[in-house]
């Protein structure tokens, strides 16, 4: 009898073990390396988790998309080390500044993608602000979009819109620029 059961226990633990070894390996691909965030695929994950939530519980939620304007001028100019370093700043000031629910991810080479879970639009503009300050207070160069999921076209759609939102900023960051630096 005490065999078996040694048997039994030495088998439980084993599968234990692999058990966590497979969560592991799960957990390493779905998360980028660099800065510990959420990748592009762990990021597709919960944004189809958290669309099936919105929808059973008809919860608000809104993306953020954040490009870095910078980076490659940092790579350039001082190598790609300091480019990492960069986005491991970047990485951890969102985490700080962001509540503990919502996400974060990389979901690029220079650009970071937020789940604000239970944000409308007066939070999400709020957000967006507060973004902006953090990272000009860290002398982090960024252009910031935001989109409120709607209902009827779900959170995909709201990152598409949160992208453009984003590269609307940024260009007209960037004429703003050009037109002080003419005068």
């Amino acid at each position: 009898m005490a065999c078996l059961l040694a048997t039994l226990l030495e088998a439980e633990l084993q599968r234990l073990a692999q058990t966590r070894r497979i969560e592991q390996a799960e957990a390493e691909a779905l998360s980028d390396d660099l800065t510990g965030l959420y990748n592009r695929r762990g990021w597709n994950r919960l944004l189809r988790q958290e669309e099936v939530r919105c929808q059973q519980l008809g919860h608000s939620a809104t993306i953020f998309v954040i490009d870095m304007d910078d980076l490659k001028k940092t790579n350039d100019a001082n190598g790609h080390a300091a480019g990492d370093a960069l986005l491991q700043k970047t990485a951890a000031i969102l985490k700080r500044t962001l509540r503990d629910h919502d996400v974060v991810a990389r979901t690029g080479g220079d650009e970071f993608a937020v789940l604000g879970i239970e944000v409308g639009n007066q939070e999400a503009l709020i957000l967006q602000e507060r973004l902006e300050q953090v990272m000009t207070s860290a002398q982090i160069s960024c252009s910031v979009g935001y989109a409120v999921r709607h209902p009827s076209t779900g959170l995909e759609a709201a990152w598409l819109e949160a992208d453009r939102t984003m590269y609307q900023r940024k260009a007209s960051r960037k004429q703003a620029q050009n037109f002080t630096q003419n005068f």
